[in-house]
């Protein structure tokens, strides 16, 4: 009976650990474009272009800053202001 359970307790160890690292590293996968979804979905849809031209084009237009969503990183903003 001892070495049953001794048995199942080195199993339960072995399959805890192969599932925390597994979790471990696919919560440590960088998720590339989850920053950029959520940056420009809480501004303003007008606000908002794809490229440095035509954000200066719409910010000249609109008298507003306009967030460029084809330079946004998880640890930066591009905005072009009105005046350049």
């Amino acid at each position: 009976m001892g070495w049953v359970l001794f048995r199942f307790g080195v199993f339960s160890r072995l399959v805890s650990t192969v599932l925390l690292t597994s979790l471990v590293a696919s919560g440590l996968v960088p998720v590339f474009g989850v920053g950029a979804a959520n940056a420009a979905g809480s501004v303003a849809q007008g606000f908002v272009a794809d490229d440095f031209l035509s954000a200066q084009v719409r910010a000249k237009q609109l008298q507003h800053r306009i967030l460029v969503s084809g330079e946004l990183t998880e640890v930066s903003t591009s905005w072009v202001n009105v005046d350049g």
